[in-house]
Formats: C-alpha cells, structure tokens, sequence
C-alpha cells in the first residue's frame, strides 16, 4: 500500500466506519537471505514500504481522530526479529527494529492522551510469510516450519484480541510469543522433549 493508496483510505470508507476503535497493523514481508550488501534496492524499497511506511501512514490517518474522540488503540505487529538480528536478515530485521522505535516512541507521545499503544512481537508463524521470502518456493518455505516449531495464525489472534479486551486503563506494551519449540531467532528444537514428549501441539 502505498501512499496514495492510503491518504484517500478513510474518507472511502462508509461514514459510519471512519472512526475506527481499534488499529491493528499486520504487515510482514522479506526477500530472500541476501547478505546485506547485496539486497536488491527494489526488495529493500518493498519490504521497508510494506513493513514500515505503510503502518505509518495508516497511524497517520487514523490516530488524530483517535485523539479527537479520547479513545482508541493501536496493535502493531513488530517480530523477534525486531528484537535480535541474524545473518542474511539485515534488511528485514531493520524493518522490525524500525516497528519497534516507532512503537514505542508512539506510546510515549500519547501518554497524555486515552489512545493505547501496543506491539506483539511473534516468532515463527505458519503463515504464507516464507513462500514469498522464498519467491514461491513452497518446499523449501514448508521445511523452515516442520517439526511444529511455529505458531498459528490463530495463537497471534488470540493476543492480539487479549490486549484489546483489557480494561481502558490497561496498556500492554508488548507480547513476546513463540511456539514453545523455539527459543531464539535461530533456535528451534525438532525433536523430542526431554522427557518423552513427542508434540507441543494442542
């Protein structure tokens, strides 16, 4: 989405829709595993448009009424990879990193203002994230998530609807979430638990 696309957004929207309670920025996308001198300056364009500025033109768009109206909340999705890098990741880790800053440097300049802000931080997710990284390569993305090392779509539904249905005086910062298999960014563990466990699914 870009910013033309996003300036007209609101006011295209049915009337009784422009006001919105809650904002929940959703966006991850990577290209590939180049060394950071080598990303592409199109992926590196694609992924910070997509990533980045798109949620803050969305922020832009939404928030002032927010203040307006004394109510509301925004829920970015950032990543662990917005909080620990690894090799071949540079451009998307920046990206999360920059979610981060931008996050909480939002949540402080509201403070004096009713509007929440807060970030869920997911690891591993089975989603369609790793086919695009891998520009469709759907064997090699289903071998990145095997041995239910990562979450479902639905685990990060669940906190994003926690933090929104707590009290008005509440402010979550932040979630941090991963599968119980996987510790790190570059940490999974795909065999069996010590102590004879052969599946962390429920």
């Amino acid at each position: 989405m870009n910013r033309e696309e996003t300036e007209g957004l609101r006011d295209s929207l049915p009337e009784d829709m422009r006001d919105i309670d809650i904002l929940v920025n959703n966006a991850g996308l990577a290209r590939g595993y180049p060394k950071a001198w080598e990303a592409s300056a199109i992926n590196v364009d694609q992924v910070f448009d997509t990533n980045v500025k798109a949620l803050i033109q969305l922020v832009r768009l939404f928030v002032p009424r927010m203040i307006e109206r004394g109510s509301g909340h925004i829920i970015n999705v950032a990543s662990i990879a917005g909080i620990e890098t690894y090799p071949h990741g540079s451009v998307y880790c920046a990206s999360k990193f920059a979610v981060r800053a931008y996050t909480e440097s939002l949540r402080k300049e509201l403070v004096n203002t009713p509007v929440n802000v807060s970030m869920v931080s997911p690891g591993l997710v089975e989603t369609e994230f790793f086919v695009q990284r891998l520009d469709g390569d759907e064997a090699a993305a289903s071998k990145v998530l095997e041995g239910d090392v990562a979450l479902s779509p639905r685990d990060i539904a669940d906190a994003v609807v926690w933090i929104a249905t707590r009290p008005a005086r509440v402010q979550v910062g932040e979630i941090v979430i991963t599968s119980t298999r996987q510790g790190g960014v570059l940490q999974t563990h795909r065999g069996p638990f010590v102590g004879g466990a052969a599946s962390s699914s429920q």
